[in-house]
This record gives structure tokens, C-alpha cells and sequence, in this order.
């Protein structure tokens, strides 16, 4: 086997490895932003496609947050859910009391 030839599978063998590399951590960023996304709140924007001319790698995920106005309005609304379930806990604990019930007042 000749050194070119040699030369010409090492790069080949090495680009096809690193593209299934990069498909294989496409997949695992995908999981990963679907996990932020649900936990977190983070939202991901699609990326535009590449310009002419323009690497890949320069681009990156575009991220897009909450903005305050919605993270206020989140607040919020847990805060009105909490308070409800406080007055409910409330009245909840007045019946056992009521009934004399001391085992679900612990």
C-alpha cells in the first residue's frame, strides 16, 4: 500500500468519523436544549441558515429567554397558586380539627 493511498484513508477514515461525531452530538444538544426547555423555560431558537462564505461554527444556538414582563407574569401567577393552596391547607386543617381527627393534624 503506497503512502497516498495510505494518506488518502486516514483522511477519509477521520472525516467520517468525525461527521457521525458531530450527528451524534447534534442528538445529544437536541436532548439537551428539549431538557432546558421544559426545566428551565429556556426556549431555543432555530439558528438561520449559514450565509455563503460563513462557518458553522461561528454561529452557534441563538438562545432566547423569558422576557421580564413574562417572568414577572410567571411569578405571579405561582404566587396567587401558592396563596390559594395555603388557604385551602387552612380550611383543610380547620375540618380535621372540627372532627377531632389528631392523626392528620401531624
Amino acid at each position: 500500500m503506497t503512502l497516498a493511498s495510505c494518506l488518502c484513508r486516514l483522511v477519509w477514515s477521520e472525516w467520517t468519523n468525525e461527521d457521525t461525531e458531530s450527528a451524534a452530538a447534534r442528538k445529544a444538544e437536541q436532548g439537551f436544549m428539549r431538557e432546558l426547555e421544559v426545566t428551565e423555560g429556556f426556549k431555543l431558537v432555530p439558528p438561520k441558515p449559514a450565509e455563503p462564505g460563513e462557518a458553522e461554527e461561528a454561529r452557534g444556538p441563538e438562545w432566547a429567554v423569558f422576557s421580564h414582563e413574562e417572568q414577572a407574569l410567571v411569578f405571579e401567577a405561582s404566587q396567587q397558586s401558592r396563596s390559594k393552596a395555603s388557604v385551602m391547607l387552612g380550611k383543610l386543617c380547620a375540618m380535621f380539627e372540627k372532627a377531632g381527627d389528631e392523626v392528620n393534624l401531624l
